[in-house]
């Protein structure tokens, strides 16, 4: 198990390919855009509180991951960690999809 951690840039770079955050953008938009008003200002709206959402959930699960890794340092382990986290964040894409 290599022992790096990804750059700032790099995890910035993530982002565009990050299915999560398309489905989360077409779902709250489509939930909380209210064709009769103004679109502008509920464009900015959702899209800051996005933002914000997004910041914190990411912040939670960097700091999630790196209390893990403190505790756990068998590499068989952690890569069972990793798979599992890996599995739950798929499901719950699929689970919003089908819902």
């Amino acid at each position: 198990m290599h022992d790096f951690a990804p750059s700032f840039w790099a995890g910035v770079a993530l982002h565009p390919v990050n299915p999560k955050a398309y489905v989360q953008t077409v779902m709250v938009f489509s939930a909380f855009v209210v064709p009769e008003t103004a679109y502008a200002p509920q464009a900015i709206i959702l899209a800051v509180l996005c933002l914000v959402t997004m910041m914190a959930a990411t912040s939670l699960w960097g700091m999630g991951g790196n209390a893990i890794r403190l505790f756990v340092r068998d590499p068989r382990v952690m890569r069972f960690v990793a798979v599992a986290a890996s599995a739950f964040m798929v499901a719950s894409v699929g689970a919003a999809l089908i819902l």
